[in-house]
């Protein structure tokens, strides 16, 4: 039985290009070198999420709770479960430092009279767990370690600034992080 979305390795790769320019530096040669090791073991991963706006992560956070109120509009998702704990501010998607990924896999890993050049989407721990190991071995943190509602697409680089300090700080044009107030210097750890 094939169950998940199905995608050429051809389909994905379009898919990250477009995805990751959207991410700061160095954050984009951190994904391409996860994306070659997961290769490597036979996990194709595909970026579902970059740079977000506030009132993009405002309708996230609003997922599941009622009547969230951000900058005077009110965002209330009952239909869904919670999917974040990070109001507006309070996520390194906000700033272009955290990606989400999905993994897929070789359909002919499945069954080998498929074609190997369909991947198909897979939710199972094993694949999850795999692409952490690989993405913390880059220096990234990975969300699946949270002890509070895991996230395991969850990737972010945290530099020498907390959430707060982005928050209070900074702003993102384009692919620039600007540093408002005086001269502080970002340094990536990991």
């Amino acid at each position: 039985m094939i169950v998940g979305k199905i995608d050429t390795l051809e389909e994905i790769i379009e898919t990250n290009n477009k995805r990751y320019l959207n991410l700061k530096r160095p954050i984009p040669s951190l994904f391409e070198d996860l994306f070659e090791k997961c290769m490597s073991a036979n996990i194709v991963i595909m970026i579902t999420s970059t740079l977000r706006t506030m009132e993009e992560q405002a309708a996230l956070y609003a997922q599941g709770r009622g009547g969230y109120v951000f900058r005077g509009k009110t965002y209330a998702d009952l239909s869904n479960k919670k999917v974040t704990n990070a109001p507006p501010g309070r996520s390194y998607h906000e700033y272009g430092l955290a990606f989400d990924v999905a993994p897929y896999v070789p359909m002919s890993s499945i069954n080998s009279s498929l074609p190997s050049n369909l991947y198909q989407l897979q939710w199972e721990y094993k694949y999850w767990n795999r692409i952490g190991e690989i993405g913390e071995s880059l220096g990234l943190s990975w969300g699946g370690r949270w002890k509070s509602r895991p996230d395991r697409p969850h990737f972010e680089l945290k530099g020498n600034m907390s959430l707060g300090t982005l928050y209070n700080r900074c702003v993102v044009e384009g692919k620039n992080l600007i540093i408002k107030g005086p001269p502080y210097a970002f340094e990536f750890t990991g």
